[in-house]
């Protein structure tokens, strides 16, 4: 008797995940707008410092994207994201100034469905703006390295790879990496996050 009942409860998992699988379990979300928020961390690379300062860029990063599904395997997108401040100190002065950097994209998006599974991989091409923001905390340590205060940006490309999960049609999680390229005066950041989609066929 007991066999029979785990036979039984087994076999009404087995049937419960089977119509799970085909009722929501698709290549792909269908096609229309969605709407995707991010969160992780990041960090800078190539932006020049005074060789006497030194600097922490890691730390947590967010974002948020529109973009507009043609197909399966197509989308276009635009999206803003915050990275980490870095931290700018010599001995002695832990927070002589602060750099904020954010960018804005516009991107191209493959996508490559696996099989019936719900997931699928993609990657992202296009464009960025990427900006740097440095606020001085302590001007006389800062003018003692040489270091000023102000805004800048430049324009670059933009790149990012990942993985999602559909639970639904129009419900999604993944996973990313992505960088925005700048130059010199804004560095080029990297962002590591996991987000949640929602699309709106």
């Amino acid at each position: 008797m007991k066999g029979t009942k785990i036979t039984l409860f087994a076999t009404s998992i087995c049937a419960t995940l089977s119509i799970f699988t085909t009722s929501y379990a698709t290549p792909s979300a269908p096609t229309g707008w969605y709407l995707e928020a991010d969160a992780g961390q990041s960090r800078l690379s190539g932006k020049s410092y005074p060789a006497t300062t030194s600097n922490n860029s890691t730390g947590f990063a967010w974002g948020a994207a529109l973009g507009y599904k043609f197909m399966p395997f197509f989308a276009t997108e635009a999206n803003y994201t915050r990275y980490a401040d870095t931290r700018v100190a010599i001995a002695g002065v832990p927070k002589m100034a602060t750099d904020a950097h954010y960018s804005y994209a516009l991107a191209a998006k493959a996508i490559l469905p696996i099989a019936t599974s719900g997931f699928e991989l993609f990657g992202k091409l296009g464009i960025a703006r990427s900006n740097s923001n440095v606020t001085i905390n302590n001007t006389a340590a800062a003018s003692s390295v040489g270091l000023v205060g102000g805004s800048h940006n430049a324009t670059g490309l933009y790149l990012a790879v990942g993985g999602q999960f559909s639970f639904i049609p129009e419900l999604a999680i993944n996973l990313q990496a992505a960088r925005a390229r700048g130059n010199k005066a804004t560095g080029d950041s990297t962002a590591y996050t996991a987000g949640i989609a929602f699309l709106f066929s």
